[in-house]
C-alpha cells in the first residue's frame, strides 16, 4: 500500500515537472494576493478530495492544503508560479490535538490517498505566470493555505488543478 502512495507521488511529481517546462513572460499580476488570513467571505473552502468528488463547484473555490508533495520531492517549479499542494489532514478527527496527524494511521492514509493539488498562477491566456511564489508570495514548503481560484480535477492525472488568483495563510 505505501509502494502505490509513492508511486502516485512520483508519478503526480513527474507529470508536475513535465507539464510546466514551457516558457513563460508573464509577470506576477498586481491581481495576485498573498494575505496572512482569509477575507470573511462566502467562498466554498473544500480539500482536495471535496474537488475530486463533487459533480460541480462553484466559479471560484478556497482550496484547503499544505505546501507539500507528500514526498521528498521539490514542491515548487522553477521559474514559474506554481507549486504543489497535500491535503490537510482532518482537523475534526484530531480532537484539538495539533500533533495528531503525525501519530494517526488513518489520518496518513486519508492525506496519502488524496489527490494532489497543483496550484498555478496563470494570465488570461491560461499561460502560467513566471516568478517564484516562495518571493512573490511569502510561502514556503510546509506552509498551511487557502488557494482562492478555480479548481478542477484532472482524472487522468489523478490531480487537482487550481487555476489561482490568491494564496492565503490557513487559519
Amino acid at each position: 500500500m505505501k509502494t502505490s502512495g509513492l508511486s502516485l507521488a512520483t508519478l503526480a511529481l513527474a507529470l508536475f515537472l513535465t507539464g510546466c517546462q514551457g516558457e513563460t513572460k508573464s509577470a506576477v499580476p498586481a491581481s495576485t494576493v498573498s494575505l496572512p488570513a482569509a477575507p470573511e467571505s462566502d467562498l466554498s473552502v473544500l480539500n482536495a478530495t471535496e474537488v475530486k468528488d463533487s459533480e460541480s463547484l462553484p466559479e471560484v473555490v478556497l482550496v484547503s492544503g499544505r505546501i507539500d508533495s507528500g514526498a521528498d520531492a521539490e514542491v515548487f517549479q522553477p521559474g514559474q508560479m506554481t507549486f504543489m499542494m497535500s491535503q490537510m489532514p482532518d482537523a475534526s478527527h484530531a480532537d484539538g490535538d495539533p500533533d495528531h496527524a503525525d501519530n494517526c494511521p488513518f489520518c496518513a492514509m486519508s492525506v496519502a490517498r488524496a489527490p494532489k493539488v497543483i496550484v498555478n498562477f496563470t494570465d488570461s491566456s491560461g499561460t502560467v505566470r513566471s516568478g517564484d511564489p516562495r518571493t512573490a508570495l511569502g510561502v514556503k514548503k510546509g506552509d498551511a493555505v487557502l488557494v482562492e481560484g478555480k479548481a478542477t480535477f484532472n482524472p487522468d492525472l489523478k490531480v487537482v488543478e487550481v487555476q489561482a488568483t490568491a494564496v492565503y495563510q490557513h487559519p
